[in-house]
Order: structure tokens, then sequence, then C-alpha cells
């Protein structure tokens, strides 16, 4: 999953206001989700950095399920 520099720099300037939400869609546009994330980032990107790449696995084992 791919985060732009932009994202990341709201996310951390809005703190708890803002949530990550992921949604899955596959095949027939089945769709799983959305899982929100609290705080998903932990520091600012690096000067040149334009997007940060994750491991979408590891997002979603953060992330919680919608009620």
């Amino acid at each position: 999953m791919t985060i732009t520099r932009n994202e990341m720099l709201y996310a951390l300037n809005q703190s708890e206001k803002f949530h990550l939400a992921i949604v899955l869609v596959g095949e027939a546009h089945a769709v799983e989700g959305p899982f929100y994330l609290s705080n998903p980032f932990d520091m600012e990107p690096g000067w040149g950095v334009s997007s940060v790449n994750y491991d979408l696995g590891e997002l979603l084992s953060r992330a919680l399920p919608t009620p």
C-alpha cells in the first residue's frame, strides 16, 4: 500500500482526528472492510521522500474492523 508524503503529513498534523480507512475490493467488486487505523504513522517521511510503501497485512493487523 502506497501512502504519499502529503497524506502522511496531514495524518501526523491531525493526530487524533485522522483515521486511515482501508477497504479491500476483490473480484466481482466484492468488498471487505472498511478497517480503520488510528495514528497510522509514527514519524515524518525523510527529506525528498515522495511516498512510502507499507505492507498491507501489517497495516491490517493493527486496524479495527467496522462494528
